[in-house]
């Protein structure tokens, strides 16, 4: 067993909710792969799935469209996929200067502070393997436990 804190949902402005293009896909078997979910989440528009990433047992998908993603949701969430009953939500985007700043003040340090404001960019909330593909470092995204990861 595994104990550690617990970090806090950060909400996210409807707004930007209403542009999500992905979706967060639960309880997946360990086995189910990638080409299996592309296809069973673009069998209402062939060719809508973009890309697919499946991390042990969930995995993100990626649109085209809100529209596709939306019916995908709609009709698949609660459905089985190799025998188990999956979850399906918008995925939720976090600010990676918003992540960051929390990243550096739950480590004990100054929160760094930016001006520069004329992009925004997501890192969809997940564990460390995923926010490392999004382009993190893994050994910065474990928390207090890090140093026992790096040997």
């Amino acid at each position: 067993i595994a104990v550690d804190w617990a970090e806090p949902e950060i909400d996210v402005d409807e707004d930007v909710m209403e542009t999500v293009k992905i979706l967060y896909v639960r309880n997946l078997m360990i086995e189910t792969s990638e080409d299996t979910l592309r296809q069973t989440f673009s069998q209402f528009n062939p060719g809508c799935v973009e890309r697919v990433k499946k991390i042990r047992d969930y995995a993100f998908v990626h649109f085209a469209s809100r529209d596709d993603a939306v019916v995908a949701m709609d009709n698949l969430n609660g459905t089985e996929i190799e025998g188990s009953r999956i979850e399906v939500t918008l995925a939720k985007p976090v600010d990676k200067e918003q992540y960051t700043r929390y990243q550096k003040a739950s480590k004990g340090t100054a929160a760094a502070t930016t001006t520069d404001n004329t992009q925004q960019s997501y890192v969809y909330q997940c564990d460390p393997y995923t926010l490392a593909y999004y382009g993190y470092p893994y050994s910065t995204l474990i928390g207090p436990n890090r140093d026992y990861f790096i040997k």
